[in-house]
């Protein structure tokens, strides 16, 4: 029998039926594993930020659930690459397209009481329109077109005005800055010479920032609403754009305009106290010709305490997040892929963005607490979504 068996075992008809059920185990067990260790690492880039503990912090959007939307852009018509304007709860539920209109691929905005969207849309004529609609959808109202580019809309903290960039002729790129009233009517124009980009509006409504290089170089400059008192606030030897207030209204972040690296920058609306708050810059960059990625899309948070950024320090953009001193700056996602477009909750406990983490979303709206734990998919769209906004309604 000893001998049957020590024979047996060493037959390869034997050896390989007696690793049969081996083999189809470990096959099993990896599959598995594989499956196991995919979600555990999805679970771990969304829960565990850097030094920070995660442990006590959760995502409780009770508060939020019945007086908040978030609106963003999406990509959901078949064989189609057109954007269309999107809402949902802030738990990512009741999904649903605002307009039969197609959107530029821009952010759109908010009105301040949350009841009503801006957005771009290009018509069939290939001309620029400025729409508004209802924040619960419907028929959209048609404000303003341009035959060669319209954009940047702003509105007034009353919600009566919106501020934008239009083109100056049909034949030039050069833009001004227009004003009209939120139901199409009084359209005024506000600037008359250089190239002006970037409306912003005051919180109180008294003034309206902007960038504009009519002296030679783009400098952040503020006006009246109706476009006098206008006052450069920036130097003459560097160039900045993008002017962003603070809630109080004292204070405004804005970015550099330069081709080493984009920085983030604040300043008394004064021009006084001009603080630059990074220095980093993309270390994978060379030379083709455009602008090396720095910092950039500063976002104060609703106390003005922080802002919430983008840095390009790691070679992809990612979500930061600093004191509104510049101090304490701190990376929030650490994902190998494009995070950015952050949008704070309006009690600043969650920030929104754009991740492309997940290939299987592609662009998806995330959701997180401030301080960068419980990283989650929101929209859960197999295509593009992005540009999100938080808004109450």
């Amino acid at each position: 029998m000893k001998k049957m068996f020590f024979v047996n075992i060493w037959n390869p008809k034997f050896f390989n039926q007696f690793l049969y059920l081996p083999r189809l185990f470990i096959i099993t067990l990896s599959i598995l594993l594989s499956f196991v260790l995919t979600e555990c690492l999805r679970d771990k880039s969304i829960n565990s930020i850097g030094d920070t503990d995660c442990s006590n912090y959760c995502l409780d959007f009770d508060h939020y659930l019945y007086n908040s939307k978030i609106v963003f852009i999406s990509r959901r018509i078949d064989n189609s690459g057109a954007w269309g304007l999107y809402s949902m709860n802030v738990d990512g539920g009741n999904q649903r397209c605002l307009t039969e209109k197609s959107v530029r691929c821009v952010y759109p905005v908010c009105s301040p009481n949350g009841s009503m969207i801006a957005f771009i849309h290009y018509n069939d004529n290939h001309d620029y329109e400025l729409h508004t609609v209802d924040i619960n959808g419907g028929v959209s109202n048609l404000l303003a077109t341009a035959c060669r580019y319209l954009g940047q809309p702003s509105w007034s903290p009353d919600d009566s005005r919106i501020a934008f960039r239009m083109n100056r002729t049909d034949s030039s790129d050069t833009a001004d800055i227009h004003i009209i009233n939120s139901n199409g009517s009084h359209h005024e124009i506000l600037t008359h010479r250089g190239n002006n980009s970037c409306p912003a509006w005051s919180p109180d409504g008294n003034l309206i920032a902007f960038s504009s290089n009519r002296d030679g170089f783009s400098g952040i400059y503020l006006m009246k609403p109706d476009g006098s008192e206008l006052k450069l606030l920036t130097g003459k030897n560097a160039s900045f754009s993008c002017p962003r207030w603070s809630p109080d209204g004292q204070r405004l972040a804005y970015v550099s305009c330069d081709f080493e690296g984009s920085q983030i920058f604040t300043m008394g609306i004064d021009g006084k106290n001009q603080r630059q708050l990074t220095n980093t810059v993309c270390p994978g960059w060379w030379d083709t010709g455009f602008s090396r990625e720095g910092n950039d899309s500063p976002v104060w948070s609703p106390d003005g305490s922080q802002i919430a950024y983008v840095s390009w320090q790691n070679d992809n953009p990612d979500i930061y997040i600093m004191n509104s001193d510049g101090s304490n700056q701190r990376q929030l996602t650490y994902s190998d892929m494009r995070d950015e477009h952050p949008c704070w909750s309006p009690f600043g406990d969650y920030i929104v963005f754009t991740s492309r983490r997940y290939m299987e979303l592609d662009f998806d709206i995330f959701i997180m607490n401030s301080n960068g734990c419980n990283q989650k998919p929101l929209s859960n769209y197999r295509r593009e979504d992005t540009c999100p906004l938080w808004t109450m309604r």
